[in-house]
């Protein structure tokens, strides 16, 4: 059975076809493809979200689960060339 979502190959091929060709119908078969993956994409995380808060019966499992998704992680390390000169020291001398 062929679903009617395109996978990110078959939207990345396009993206090359509409490249080469520079046709206008590869550019919309291109963008309706886009659209559809980007559909199928936020409605699989939706889902898997809504899964995760029916299914949770541990609070702090659920509330950090929606931090994280609220409140995405930023870089905690920076990397700065004394932090490399000591990372340099620990492991190698």
């Amino acid at each position: 059975m062929m679903s009617s979502v395109p996978s990110d190959r078959c939207v990345e091929k396009l993206s090359v076809n509409g490249k080469k060709d520079q046709l206008q119908v590869s550019f919309d078969m291109l963008r309706d493809s886009l659209s559809k993956y980007q559909e199928a994409v936020g409605a699989a995380k939706t889902k898997r979200l809504s899964d995760i808060v029916s299914n949770c019966h541990r609070p702090c499992v659920l509330f950090s689960t929606i931090n994280a998704v609220i409140n995405p992680p930023t870089a905690c390390f920076v990397e700065t060339p004394a932090t490399c000169e000591n990372f340099l020291r620990f492991f190698c001398w």
